[in-house]
């Protein structure tokens, strides 16, 4: 996780279902990165999710309301099983309404 070319400790990365899923909630998970802005989802299904990283654990993207104006920042992912896949995220700033 990175934000200006610079690992993000602590930052709230949160996978979140594509539509027409949106509405399980089981599918949703979140972590806090770690002091190298890195992170780990373990046990996660096989679909379509998008995955994004936010700079405050203040926010909630089960909430469709919520997550509309960040929708294209997330980065889609397509989950198979027993499948690990790295990535770089950019943190989004919560407080950001530059889209």
């Amino acid at each position: 996780m990175l934000h200006d070319s610079q690992p993000v400790p602590g930052a709230l990365v949160t996978l979140v279902p594509d539509p027409p899923n949106r509405n399980r909630q089981d599918l949703f998970d979140s972590k806090i990165s770690d002091q190298f802005g890195r992170f780990t989802l373990l046990g996660l299904p096989p679909g379509d999710f998008k995955i994004f990283a936010w700079d405050s654990e203040y926010v909630y993207p089960q909430q469709l309301d919520f997550l509309k104006p960040y929708e294209d920042r997330g980065k889609s992912v397509h989950m198979e099983e027993r499948c690990s896949q790295a990535m770089q995220l950019e943190s989004i700033a919560v407080a950001d309404d530059s889209q």
